[in-house]
């Protein structure tokens, strides 16, 4: 076994880190959770402080493939595993230069296969967000609605009456 800190935001669902704990300590992990202010933690982890865990709520992968890959690349600032694997970041290259829906299909496979079997990232569960939406409003296909693409799927809606 081995002695972690685990750096959490005092918003996130802090029983469930409890649980994750006592599942640790089966194995011989000691486990410390340290809470912090949600502002203080998302400015420590892209300052690229170095820390032994961190318990970072993310919507499911239910974006685009590639920004599901994005998010373990070496060279990306949300990164927080802090992986750096030449392996997985060719991956993600050959994905994204893939030719045909099912050639960038089997390369998505394999890359999250690898990143899976890598253990970078304790994965818990996925959470659902339900979104209502009115059927006269014509261009949304269930994107995502977060802080970052909003205002994109916003600009290509319309109405139709």
């Amino acid at each position: 076994g081995f002695k972690a800190n685990c750096l959490v935001a005092g918003t996130d669902d802090i029983t469930l880190l409890q649980i994750i704990k006592a599942n640790f300590a089966d194995i011989g992990v000691d486990m410390a959770i340290e809470t912090m202010d949600f502002g203080a933690l998302m400015n420590y982890m892209n300052a690229g402080k170095d820390f032994e865990m961190v318990m970072e709520k993310q919507i499911a992968h239910i974006g685009s493939p590639d920004q599901a890959l994005q998010y373990l690349v070496s060279t990306n600032r949300q990164n927080y595993a802090r992986n750096n694997d030449a392996q997985y970041d060719a991956l993600v290259k050959e994905f994204e230069s893939a030719s045909t829906e099912e050639e960038g299909k089997q390369i998505f496979r394999e890359a999250e296969e690898y990143a899976l079997r890598q253990s970078w990232t304790i994965n818990v569960f996925g959470a659902v967000y339900p979104i209502a939406w009115q059927p006269y409003v014509k261009g949304y296909s269930g994107e995502v609605l977060n802080f970052g693409s909003a205002s994109q799927v916003f600009a290509r809606l319309w109405v139709s009456k």
